[in-house]
């Protein structure tokens, strides 16, 4: 099964064939927007018109949640989630804070289905505001609930919010779920110290730590002076790279850099006219799907949440057009990345890179699909 990501909004899509044409006036439009507020059982036509009416219906909206229940609440919830634009962050956090659960509970699981406000206020309310209001949250959580506060502080840019996520990062004994988030997205702070910081520590090991019982000591097929027996990557060494492949290797790093031991292979689909480059994070050989295909598994039955015995990562089956997609006069960029451990294990995800004088960083990550 598919779950999609951010599943919080109502259809913005208003199929004007469908409904009367709104008002030309705002006083009628607001007039409107307070009448179907207070309409019990909306039906599909009339939550599309309180979508259209966009902000003017947020204020009935607003007034309506702090009384609603039940399903009710639900279905306006999903409507301010809708048209809230990032100035009604305090209005927002305002209905959602008497539904919250004590600090060490999931910021999602909340009474009356609070979710659908907390998950706006983490993709969509003001980044900074949203970073104060969950720092102290954060700093006293315990871990499981750190892990839920996270994703509230990383689109912030202050000093303390990164400051508290820094000093995780920094920390060789600190949760290595946690550092693996922080790691991925914190550098989009810019700040000199985690860039610099982030540089320093990016995994560049070019050997293994337990010898390929498959590969030959004697043999260096890709003649970097490592033998195949322990060369990471086997079948590519080091050389200059393009735009394009310096991004991709600093998003598979990314996504890589705590996953620990491993000495499983990874099998690599790189993009067509993309010449083999070495991947840095995996503890095992990694290998280009395309010169040695990952070996046949047989189904069976019973456990089927069983991990194979390899790892294969693909970067173009989830996404259409060229595999990185260049913005911001080429300092911004966007790449998608499957990774796959067994059946119904694994996932893809859309990495957000940012270039940094001559260096890229990951700077954000979505979740499009998981298995």
């Amino acid at each position: 099964m598919f779950l999609q990501a951010n599943p919080f909004t109502v259809s913005q899509t208003v199929h004007k064939d469908k409904h009367r044409p709104l008002p030309k006036s705002p006083v009628a439009k607001r007039h409107l927007a307070e009448r179907l507020a207070m309409t019990p059982n909306l039906n599909q036509e009339q939550r599309n018109t309180l979508v259209a009416l966009g902000h003017l219906s947020f204020r009935p909206l607003f007034r309506l949640c702090q009384t609603a229940k039940g399903d009710r609440l639900e279905e306006v919830q999903s409507l301010i989630a809708a048209i809230a634009v990032p100035k009604d962050t305090k209005a927002i956090w305002a209905l959602l804070e008497p539904l919250s659960r004590p600090i060490d509970a999931n910021p999602f699981e909340t009474a009356g289905d609070g979710s659908r406000l907390a998950t706006w206020l983490q993709h969509q309310g003001e980044p900074n505001l949203v970073g104060r209001i969950y720092l102290p949250q954060f700093q006293k959580a315990n871990f499981s609930s750190k892990q839920s506060l996270l994703p509230f502080l990383k689109r912030s840019t202050e000093g303390p919010v990164i400051d508290a996520q820094f000093a995780i990062l920094k920390n060789p004994q600190g949760d290595p779920y946690l550092r693996s988030q922080i790691y991925r997205t914190i550098a989009h702070c810019g700040r000199s110290d985690v860039l610099q910081w982030l540089l320093a520590n990016r995994s560049r090991s070019r050997r293994l730590s337990t010898p390929n019982p498959k590969k030959s000591p004697d043999l260096d097929t890709d003649h970097d002076g490592i033998s195949d027996a322990l060369d990471v990557n086997p079948y590519a060494a080091p050389r200059s790279l393009s735009e394009t492949e310096k991004v991709l290797q600093t998003a598979l790093e990314s996504q890589l850099h705590f996953s620990g031991p491993n000495a499983v292979p990874a099998y690599v689909t790189f993009p067509k006219g993309i010449h083999p480059f070495e991947v840095y994070g995996w503890d095992g050989p990694v290998v280009p799907a395309n010169l040695e295909p990952p070996p046949h598994v047989e189904p069976e039955t019973g456990d089927v949440l069983r991990r194979l015995p390899f790892v294969t990562i693909d970067w173009s089956s989830h996404s259409s057009g060229p595999v990185v997609r260049f913005s911001n006069r080429n300092r911004t960029a966007t790449v998608d990345l499957s990774m796959v451990f067994g059946p119904l294990a694994g996932g893809s995800t859309r990495i957000t890179l940012r270039k940094f004088g001559n260096d890229w960083f990951s700077v954000d990550e979505e979740i499009t699909w998981l298995a």
